[in-house]
């Protein structure tokens, strides 16, 4: 019998000592994404909702300003309005 690549390859294979390796554990060393625990996950997810919260309560402060700017500028008109009626018969 010829000895070629293939057959060394299943001599040595047969002798080499069994590595328990796991099916996905070739990818994970090239992997950018690593395991993290149930705590490390909840702490994350509770950041998210932290800056989730700050960009709703800049978002309501914005809000109350057009508001505050808005009714501002309504009263404004209704004063300049009140001191320059219209002429009789034009309403």
């Amino acid at each position: 019998m010829a000895v070629n690549w293939w057959t060394k390859r299943a001599a040595l294979a047969a002798n080499a000592p069994e590595e328990e390796e796991k099916p996905e554990s070739w990818w994970r060393k090239y992997s950018p994404i690593k395991r993290i625990t149930e705590e490390d996950y909840i702490k994350v997810l509770e950041e998210r909702l932290l800056r989730a919260e700050a960009d709703i309560a800049l978002v309501d402060e914005h809000i109350q300003e057009i508001r505050e700017l808005k009714r501002k500028q309504e009263a404004e008109a209704a004063a300049a309005q009140a001191d320059n009626p219209a002429p009789f018969g034009e309403a």
